[in-house]
């Protein structure tokens, strides 16, 4: 009986583990039908977190922050209102920074880095509100400058 009880519990427990996910529809994080707000957490199966991301009013929010399945982060996101906006970074799996972005709502904006997979720079850009500005660089594997470009 003790063990008919547990299944019993486990199902009605996974049950509701899984009736928490959100819903994303039309732009939107819902959750029950309802305009989610709040910190949303994913896991993968090792248990290690995926995703976690502040979301308020159904949009995204704040700092949001995926990770590789190894448990090193692969990609910084920033919101406001569901618009990009703020630092941008990504990793490789070995945690070594690729590429850095900065947006100003939703568009575009300031300096832009790309490095290769060794963390060598690789590429240089920069925005103002979208446009392309100022002077672009990119660098061979060797690190020799190869092309300059001038907005």
């Amino acid at each position: 009986m003790k063990q008919i009880s547990f299944l019993f519990l486990m199902m009605v427990l996974s049950g509701f583990a899984f009736g928490q996910n959100l819903e994303f529809n039309d732009g939107h994080y819902y959750k029950n039908g309802m305009l989610f707000t709040g910190t949303d957490i994913e896991h993968f199966e090792n248990g290690n977190i995926k995703v976690q991301r502040n979301i308020k009013n159904g949009l995204e929010d704040g700092l949001g922050m995926y990770y590789w399945e190894n448990g090193k982060p692969r990609e910084q996101r920033s919101y406001a209102d569901g618009l990009k906006n703020g630092l941008w970074i990504n990793w490789n799996e070995n945690g070594i920074k690729i590429a850095e972005a900065r947006y100003l709502i939703d568009k575009k904006d300031g300096d832009w880095f790309i490095w290769d997979n060794e963390g060598r720079k690789r590429y240089e850009m920069h925005y103002n509100a979208g446009n392309k500005t100022g002077t672009w660089l990119m660098w061979d594997e060797n690190g020799k400058l190869i092309d300059e470009r001038k907005y």
